[in-house]
């Protein structure tokens, strides 16, 4: 648990600093304080978004913010959910969901053995609590380039349930390719029946056209 909360970017103080920060606390004017002991790069990278807001700046030191996309083991993360998805066949897309969805997920819990963590058994099981969830749904967020809602881990507790919420709901249960092929359909029915039309005689237009009104 520890390592796991110092990877993302808070970590602890011995008695010694707590002490000297609680005597600067004490004597500061402000009405309200706080004292953390914090890697602001790894906390701030990661906030749901592609960049800092400004006001981070001067924790980050960097000028106007830092962009996710230079922090390279989380960038291999967020690669595009839709362009993966799309990528793989058909048949395919839902299991290569469910399985980005698994290997997410098992990064933010720390997961060492994979084989545990199946498609029904609770996140919160296996040890998601509400920073957890927060952290994966921004994971899952910054992949789809889309906002999710903030219950969504609470809603969808299970990787199937949170694959099939956003495999129907965000993915509209489709991709680049099967609206393309959907549409090449359309266009090939639509040229089958003018072809039909223009094969038929003066007279069969004619009873075709009466016998639609």
């Amino acid at each position: 648990m520890q390592e796991r909360v110092r990877s993302s970017g808070l970590n602890s103080m011995t008695p010694r600093q707590g002490l000297s920060q609680l005597e600067a606390a004490m004597a500061s004017d402000s009405v309200q304080l706080g004292v953390l002991n914090a890697d602001w790069r790894k906390l701030v990278a990661r906030r749901s978004g592609d960049d800092t807001p400004a006001y981070f700046s001067a924790l980050t030191g960097a000028g106007g913010g830092i962009s996710r996309k230079s922090n390279g083991a989380a960038a291999n993360k967020t690669q595009n959910l839709r362009e993966l998805v799309d990528a793989a066949p058909p048949s395919r897309r839902p299991s290569v969901l469910r399985n980005y969805i698994r290997d997410c997920a098992i990064e933010v819990l720390g997961q060492k053995d994979k084989g545990l963590l199946d498609d029904q058994t609770p996140l919160r099981d296996f040890g998601l609590d509400s920073l957890l969830a927060v952290e994966l749904r921004n994971s899952l967020s910054r992949s789809l380039g889309t906002s999710l809602p903030a219950t969504l881990l609470f809603d969808y507790s299970t990787v199937g349930a949170l694959a099939n919420f956003l495999w129907t709901e965000v993915l509209d249960g489709s991709t680049e390719s099967d609206r393309s092929d959907a549409a090449l359909t359309e266009v090939q029915t639509g040229s089958a029946v003018l072809t039909s039309v223009a094969e038929m005689s003066d007279e069969d237009v004619e009873r075709l056209l009466a016998a639609k009104q």
